[in-house]
């Protein structure tokens, strides 16, 4: 039973795997190129768990070549992922850049055409598992050597590409990746020789690194663009900053933030939830003309005056919207002539 537990975890994986990379992909949109790479490898982190995970429980050991096949491009794909986004960091001469990534390109349609065989190795069906057993064959030896390769300069660049960086979160987010793609050398050690687990089980151990190298890209991405200085990093600073009180309204017209400079304005505590018509000396009719405008999409700018201090001011009422495409709340902005 150890083997449909074992297959379940890995199939969990590959599905987590994949909808944090869709899910990443959707919501950092300011960062085309990370996004682009972590929804790769996320497609490529599924391939192999969901490919070996599929042929473990194929009774029929004839047919298991055709998801171990997937889930060999998957792990192919992943290498090539890396080799791509290190040789475009490192901003190596696009001719060189294209000559390194074609010669490993055609090392694995190779590799997949030789070692994906349904001869280069030999299915084994236990109780609850699909495995294989290696075959001491050139296409064996092909595929290692492949792999050996790949090893070789992937540390080569990735020496190089902690090297380059000089901040230093940068260079903790490159000794995080690198930490990680070492623990994929450590787990094909069992496979290599041939222990009584990777024997029975030989896919689990580096399917699952995989999946976590893939994690290990995730966390560390997600971290690090933290500190790139795009439009979604810095409005926060800007909201909190600007000296213009910054008001933000439920669509009922009721207060549910604001930054600093509205609290000194209007005098408000951090727990206040004041209506519009509690700020603003709005007649009820103005204040339901001007919920009705909003709720409706439209925004629009408002000369009213502060009921604090009765100095008129000028309120910018704008609408946000929810994923829906209604109206989620109202951001107002108040510019007055004298705000002390």
């Amino acid at each position: 039973m150890l083997g449909v537990f074992l297959n379940m975890i890995l199939f969990a994986l590959g599905a987590i795997s994949l909808t944090s990379g869709i899910s990443f992909y959707i919501k950092e949109k300011d960062n085309t190129i990370i996004r682009c790479y972590i929804l790769l490898f996320a497609v490529a982190a599924f391939l192999i768990c969901g490919g070996y995970s599929v042929m473990s429980v194929f009774t029929d050991t004839s047919k298991a070549w055709i998801p171990r096949l997937f889930g060999l491009y998957g792990i192919e794909l992943f290498l090539l992922l890396e080799l791509a986004f290190l040789t475009r960091d490192l901003k190596i001469k696009t001719s060189i850049r294209s000559i390194i990534i074609g010669f490993f390109a055609l090392l694995v349609l190779l590799d997949l055409l030789i070692f994906g065989r349904p001869a280069s190795i030999r299915y084994v069906r236990y109780a609850h598992y699909t495995a294989y057993e290696n075959v001491r064959s050139r296409e064996h030896q092909f595929h290692y050597g492949m792999m050996f390769a790949f090893f070789l300069i992937l540390l080569v660049l990735a020496v190089k590409w902690y090297k380059s960086k000089r901040i230093k979160r940068d260079k903790l987010f490159t000794l995080e990746l690198i930490c990680a793609n070492f623990l994929l050398v450590l787990v094909t050690i069992p496979d290599v020789f041939h222990t009584h687990f990777s024997t029975k089980y030989p896919t689990f151990g580096y399917s699952s690194a995989f999946a976590l190298v893939f994690f290990s890209w995730l966390f560390a991405s997600r971290w690090h663009i933290s500190f790139i200085p795009t439009v979604k990093n810095v409005c926060q600073e800007v909201y909190y900053t600007i000296d213009i009180p910054v008001l933000i309204f439920n669509t009922d017209g009721q207060l549910t933030t604001c930054n600093p400079k509205a609290q000194v304005v209007f005098g408000l505590d951090d727990d206040a939830s004041p209506s519009l018509r509690d700020l603003f000396n709005f007649t009820d009719v103005e204040n339901l003309r001007l919920l009705k405008k909003s709720n409706e999409g439209n925004g629009g700018q408002y000369f009213t005056s502060c009921k604090k201090n009765n100095e008129n001011c000028l309120l910018s009422i704008a609408v946000k919207y929810d994923y829906a495409g209604e109206p989620l709340c109202f951001i107002g902005t108040v510019t007055k002539e004298n705000t002390k």
